[in-house]
């Protein structure tokens, strides 16, 4: 499908739009149609289909593929989204830097698929701990190392505390 065609869209309701996924094998058109909120948009603009094709690879990356490619293509009433689901990927290791108990917050194992998921819920319960100890600024961004050869990924999440922050008594 040409680009110019995602701009100009459906104006009839996307409820009524037939959604086809091609090339998934891993997860299932039922729970892929379940992820995309399509069918909450009256109509299809290329701001939806675009939401919808990050929130289908998210559900991939939570699955361990981070190399699929989601394409959506729209032929009226029809919306297409083509998948190519890649390889999974293992965790290889996962490592958070500062406390060594910190770790065992992020319920994803070294040898498990990788989990963005749960890495994300690990990493939001280690902020929420250190926020509630006075770090407002904490911050926590993985850093990611992929080996596409072996089918692994090497994640390194340094934990920067900055300044306790302190409300001043006037």
């Amino acid at each position: 499908m040409e680009l110019w065609k995602c701009a100009v869209l459906l104006i009839a309701g996307c409820a009524d739009s037939q959604v086809e996924f091609e090339g998934n094998r891993a997860i299932s058109s039922s729970e892929l149609r379940a992820v995309t909120r399509i069918d909450d948009e009256p109509t299809a603009e290329a701001d939806v289909l675009e939401r919808d094709v990050l929130l289908l690879h998210a559900a991939y990356y939570d699955r361990g593929f981070l190399d699929v490619n989601v394409v959506a293509s729209y032929d009226t009433p029809e919306i297409l989204f083509q998948v190519r689901e890649g390889r999974r990927f293992e965790l290889l290791s996962l490592e958070v830097t500062g406390d060594s108990d910190l770790r065992s917050m992020i319920a994803v194992r070294d040898g498990d698929w990788f989990d963005r998921a749960a890495i994300v819920d690990g990493l939001e319960r280690i902020l929420t701990l250190y926020r509630n100890a006075g770090y407002a600024h904490v911050e926590a961004y993985p850093e990611v190392t992929v080996d596409e050869q072996h089918a692994t990924a090497r994640v390194r999440v340094p934990i920067r505390l900055g300044p306790i922050a302190r409300i001043d008594e006037q």
